[in-house]
């Protein structure tokens, strides 16, 4: 980065230096064979090969069999000649100019175009590295003092103007200048919102075949799963060029891709170990499951930000047990006008969002009331209540692993409470009106969720969802819409995962027009296709999922209620003692390297709502 903002200086080289890059021949950034390369000129010639079969007329190069002798006296004599002829002094000083190698490419310009016009202007012969140079490779001009002078200035302008043009792209998406990333790409118009969500973007698929799409002369850039592999593309000059032109300070991410390399060892360590445990599609064991709907009215009295608890009584009040969400229209005439529809609830703050101790009002709204629960309470049976976004976090989704989440023990049982760093939306889009289409109004401030009891590995999570819609039989039903994919292209494994976890039976593509106000049609998908075409994704998941929350548990828990605790590095297994006594709450996190990182939480943390029962036996 400093390197591109301050001006650089050139040092002095004693004698004459040849350099094969004259106005008609330019070596290639990116394709080297033997010593180098000749790109092609205006003139659309094609490249030298080891055979020196490409077409050589009017390059103004040596032919291929005097290449070997190109460095030899005579050859470099009829070359300063050559030079001489065409107007650039070719004898005179040599200077080293001592400019960052990420702007080699910029000085080349796209066909060499850069090169030749700044020799043919200023009368100068300019010897600029190729990519696979020594590391003390430098640019070397060759002219007279005042011509050298010149050029230096206006190669020092070119480099300034790589790093300001990074920082205006950022600048007028008003993130931080100094981030070595935009806000949003707009190459493919997704949102970043940190350094490993980055790094994810620029080695997916779909940012990959963007760029195929805005250079197509090159082939196609191979996925890259890490983000060294993502900094070799960066490496590359067309590549380069183009996230430059996007905002993004390519330096900078080669530079924190290799401090990032510790991190993705951790990472892979987790994966490997997570490996070890058995392939298993059905690791989301179903035991019991409950509906209920949720009165998010707000009240100015009794608002608050999520990690304040609520008062019981009140949650109690506010959830509707056993009513399930409205039913979908079937019957409906495509195109389809999208209807206006109120705003939803602003999430983010309670009581418009129950957050995930709602599930902890499900499980225990029909049990005792008084001031103690005992051992017959549901509760019992339980290790961990939580919400969605703790199994996304776990299974190790970028979006969720930056979160806060926040444990406290109650009984024998951990309650979780999710804290998301982005700040609270109106959810009045486009999908919420689909849903409109289908289901009509079921009141603006209400909502529907459903709490599953699973067993994941040797545990049993209480894991709640929201959900859209149900069946005339009662299955629960899932609305999905895009204006960009078509029926299963909608859904990742992110999206599996979510269906797997509220209990979805099927799920309703829509397909929107480009404005997104226009419902052009509907696919209908089962749960169990969806997940068929992401089986090994999602074993994975529940790899991952195992064996963090066993670590967890094992760590906050005096051990597992089953007697088949699977044996994972890292747990406290039953009959043992456990590694905390767990008091207050816990602040989870996930490390750089997606592994949970536990340590108490900051004063004023409330999970457990106000009034709640407390525990006996």
């Amino acid at each position: 980065k400093r390197a591109l903002e301050t001006p650089f200086r050139y040092k002095h080289c004693s004698g004459a230096m040849y350099s094969p890059w004259h106005s008609d021949a330019v070596a290639s950034t990116d394709d080297w064979t033997n010593d180098w390369q000749v790109a092609t000129s205006n003139t659309g010639q094609s490249k030298f090969d080891k055979e020196g079969s490409a077409n050589w007329a009017g390059v103004g190069g040596p032919k291929p069999e005097q290449h070997a002798q190109r460095h030899s006296d005579k050859n470099f004599r009829a070359e300063a000649m050559r030079g001489q002829a065409r107007g650039r002094a070719v004898h005179g000083r040599s200077v080293r100019l001592d400019v960052p190698a990420c702007a080699w490419g910029r000085i080349i310009g796209k066909g060499g175009e850069t090169l030749k016009a700044l020799q043919a202007k200023f009368g100068v012969t300019l010897h600029v590295p190729r990519p696979d140079a020594k590391e003390d490779a430098a640019v070397i001009v060759q002219g007279h003092e005042s011509a050298i002078e010149a050029v230096t200035l206006a190669i020092n302008a070119l480099v300034q103007d790589m790093g300001r043009k990074a920082k205006d792209v950022r600048r007028q998406q008003g993130s931080n200048p100094n981030s070595p990333f935009p806000a949003n790409c707009l190459l493919c118009s997704s949102e970043i919102n940190g350094l490993g969500a980055a790094f994810a973007h620029l080695g997916g698929a779909r940012h990959l075949s963007n760029v195929k799409e805005q250079l197509k002369d090159i082939d196609e850039p191979r996925h890259a799963s890490n983000p060294a592999g993502v900094a070799a593309l960066l490496g590359k000059q067309e590549l380069r060029d183009l996230h430059v032109s996007l905002g993004f300070a390519v330096d900078q991410l080669i530079e924190a891709a290799s401090g990032m390399q510790a991190p993705q060892s951790r990472q892979d360590a987790v994966v490997g170990e997570a490996s070890q445990l058995t392939e298993d599609f059905d690791w989301l064991c179903l035991e019991e499951r409950w509906h209920a709907s949720w009165d998010g009215r707000p009240n100015a009295a009794l608002t608050r930000v999520v990690t304040r608890a609520p008062p019981w009584t009140e949650m109690l009040a506010r959830c509707g047990m056993d009513e399930r969400p409205p039913v979908v229209h079937r019957k409906i005439d495509f195109p389809a006008r999208l209807p206006n529809v109120p705003k939803k609830p602003q999430k983010k703050r309670w009581p418009e969002d129950p957050t995930s101790r709602f599930g902890l009002a499900m499980l225990l709204k029909g049990g005792s009331s008084g001031a103690e629960l005992g051992t017959t309470s549901p509760l019992c049976k339980v290790d961990v209540v939580c919400g969605t976004s703790l199994i996304y976090a776990l299974s190790g989704d970028v979006e969720y692993t930056k979160d806060d989440f926040y444990l406290q023990r109650y009984g024998n049982t951990l309650v979780c409470l999710h804290q998301s760093r982005e700040k609270a939306w109106d959810a009045n889009s486009a999908g919420h009106a689909v849903e409109f289409l289908f289901c009509g109004s079921q009141g603006q401030h209400k909502s529907f969720y459903c709490s599953s009891l699973y067993r994941i590995g040797s545990h049993r999570v209480l894991v709640t969802s929201e959900v859209d819609a149900r069946s005339d039989t009662g299955d629960v039903v899932e609305i999905k819409s895009s204006a960009k994919n078509i029926g299963i292209a909608m859904l990742n494994k992110k999206s599996a995962l979510q269906l797997a976890c509220n209990g979805s039976v099927e799920v309703l593509c829509c397909r929107l027009d480009s404005q997104e106000t226009v419902l052009e049609g509907m696919d209908r998908l089962s749960t169990s296709d969806v997940l068929a075409k992401h089986r090994d994704s999602f074993v994975k998941q529940g790899q991952r999922v195992r064996l963090l929350l066993a670590k967890i548990c094992g760590q906050l828990l005096a051990g597992g209620r089953s007697s088949d605790n699977e044996n994972v590095t890292g747990c406290t297994p039953p009959g043992e003692a456990a590694a905390v006594a767990v008091v207050g709450v816990w602040h989870l996190s996930f490390g750089d390297g997606k592994q949970p990182i536990i340590e108490p939480a900051l004063a004023g943390i409330e999970v457990l709502p106000l009034g709640l029962p407390s525990v006996h036996g």
